[in-house]
């Protein structure tokens, strides 16, 4: 089977290649060039022109080509919360990029939690971020390492990186102002239904109620 080819058609990058001298194609999904040059390298390295799906030896990626994968087959087409992925991946990168699965532990956990709370990393953030940022980098391992996917592992569970997650934050209150009262019942009684509207009077009563009766 020849080896596929990258080209751009109609502003977009494929990779092309004949199977059974039937000529076939896949997209990059992009029209940057740097940007298909990496998901070409990445979609061949996962066999993706021979729909390899044997187990074996697997490729010594690092955790950012593993991302670039993830975020094609999975994150692009499946999670609707694409956003947080992405902001999650932003922060993690600069620590976690040019690493290898192996190269996990709980020390690098320890120093990407010390440096997100420095704000060395992103904006100083609280540890139920981390927390966040931290579980979507395991989902993404674990992903890698499911059989049930029907597509080559590139990772084993049994070398999959142990580590624990930061404790989550504690629960933040907030009162709403009088303003952001005035235009949640606005709403309501525009958009919503009565019961909406009740409802809304009485979640506004109750916190009312308790502080009087603490005081």
């Amino acid at each position: 089977m020849p080896t596929p080819v990258l080209d751009v058609r109609d502003g977009v990058y494929y990779a092309f290649w004949s199977e059974n001298r039937r000529s076939k194609r896949k997209s990059m999904g992009t029209s940057d060039r740097a940007v298909a040059e990496v998901r070409f390298a990445q979609w061949l390295l996962v066999g993706g022109h021979k729909a390899v799906k044997e187990e074996g030896a697997t490729p010594n990626l690092t955790i950012g080509e593993l991302w670039l994968i993830f975020d094609e087959q999975h994150i692009q087409k499946n999670l609707e919360a694409k956003d947080s992925a992405f902001y999650s991946w932003r922060n993690l990168e600069p620590h976690f990029g040019a690493r290898l699965p192996g190269d996990i532990d709980q020390d690098l956990i320890d120093d990407y939690e010390e440096a997100r709370a420095e704000g060395v990393i992103g904006r100083p953030s609280v540890t139920g971020t981390v927390r966040r940022e931290l579980a979507t980098l395991r989902s993404m391992l674990n992903w890698h390492a499911d059989p049930e996917r029907g597509r080559r592992r590139l990772l084993d569970k049994k070398d999959l990186p142990a580590f624990r997650l930061p404790d989550p934050s504690d629960p933040r209150e907030r009162w709403l102002t009088t303003d952001e009262l005035k235009k949640l019942f606005g709403a309501a009684e525009r958009h919503g239904t009565k019961r909406l509207q009740m409802f809304l009077l009485l979640a506004w009563k109750r916190p009312l109620a308790s502080a009087r009766s603490s005081t």
